[in-house]
């Protein structure tokens, strides 16, 4: 099950770049007074530090932006690609390594499943170590109860499921798995109205 969800993920990723390769838009968004060569040297320093910093969805972000601006950097945004993907999976290993025997939700709050599946990871954890989670979630936001009934799965599995029933995201980090609620994507700028402002560096 993993196994294909990583694959497919990644098939998503590799179409997604091959979209962008394809799209025929500028190197540099028309008007934005931004040396393409500059920006472009800029991109490849964010994405190595962001790969460093195992801020992958950051990092994959990055590539595809990069891929917009130069098509002459394919090569190397498929490598990126592949160092994100080696990445993640990296950090997700510990999460399909504990296998919960029985999950069973009715109707339950979200921060009622994110407890139950930290204290099942210390429980089931072959090191004992207990996964911190960290709910990153607008105030007052309304997030649909949670109702799953599984058995002998790991915890990375029940964790997509739970987070997916409930309309929500996660990102895996070096300390603790992030939960939250995906920003609406923002409206393509349309060519000539200069595209917004260059990407800044990562520190």
């Amino acid at each position: 099950m993993n196994v294909r969800m990583m694959g497919l993920a990644t098939v998503v990723t590799w179409a997604a770049l091959s979209w962008v390769l394809s799209a025929q838009q500028p190197v540099s968004p028309p008007g934005s007074g931004a040396n393409p060569a500059v920006l472009v040297h800029v991109l490849h320093a964010k994405i190595k530090n962001l790969i460093r910093l195992q801020r992958y969805d950051e990092a994959e972000a990055a590539v595809m932006d990069l891929v917009q601006r130069d098509r002459n950097s394919a090569q190397y945004a498929q490598q990126y690609l592949r160092e994100i993907h080696t990445g993640r999976a990296a950090l997700e290993a510990p999460l399909r390594q504990i296998i919960l025997p029985d999950v069973d939700f009715r109707d339950a709050a979200l921060p009622d499943v994110v407890k139950f599946l930290g204290d099942m990871s210390a429980a089931h954890a072959p090191n004992k170590r207990p996964v911190s989670f960290i709910l990153q979630l607008p105030p007052g936001a309304a997030v649909p109860r949670v109702t799953l009934n599984l058995h002998h799965v790991p915890l990375l599995d029940v964790l997509r499921y739970a987070i997916s029933v409930a309309g929500l995201e996660f990102r895996v980090e070096p300390h603790a798995v992030v939960i939250y609620k995906p920003q609406p994507a923002a409206p393509a700028a349309p060519a000539g109205t200069g595209g917004g402002a260059p990407p800044a560096p990562v520190p």
